[in-house]
């Protein structure tokens, strides 16, 4: 028998990474986000092929499309040609490749950009938690720590 596919609920995702980019967006400084941006795009790829793409926030309309594809390219590029990879942060070179993509294995794979690269990573995470499916805390924590991510543990108190 066949196990059965697991699919995110895009909705819930949806809300939950709205509430932690805004909490992300009011809570932040220049040291955090120094380019003051104020939203992005979330990507999910589910196990069956459909991708989901949504805009969150406010994103200047000539960033808008450089945000979509750079999410599509941590998926498609990053994490699917790298099947071992937990993170987009394990292929990126600073200049196209970046972090901010989450290899979900049987559920997926999930990605935001338009935030500073550890935002987008921090707010992932963090909405994965609040969705209540970080059933492996070892995965998450390599993520975070595959990046050094300093923003993660600052969003879980702000």
């Amino acid at each position: 028998m066949k196990a059965p596919t697991l699919i995110l609920n895009f909705d819930s995702l949806l809300t939950a990474m709205t509430k932690r980019v805004t909490q992300f967006v009011e809570n932040t400084d220049q040291t955090i986000n120094p380019k003051g941006r104020t939203g992005g795009w979330l990507v999910y790829l589910n196990p069956n092929g459909r991708l989901q793409a949504q805009m969150i926030g406010i994103v200047a309309p000539e960033d808008s499309a450089r945000y979509l594809a750079t999410a599509v390219r941590k998926i498609l590029t990053q994490l699917m040609l790298n099947p071992e990879h937990v993170s987009s942060y394990q292929s990126r070179d600073g200049k196209t490749l970046w972090g901010g993509g989450i290899n979900l294995f049987d559920w997926g794979y999930v990605s935001f950009s338009g935030l500073p690269e550890a935002g987008d990573e921090a707010c992932l995470v963090a909405s994965l938690e609040d969705m209540g499916l970080v059933s492996d805390v070892g995965l998450f924590r390599l993520v975070l720590e595959i990046s050094s991510n300093e923003v993660y543990p600052w969003l879980k108190t702000a």
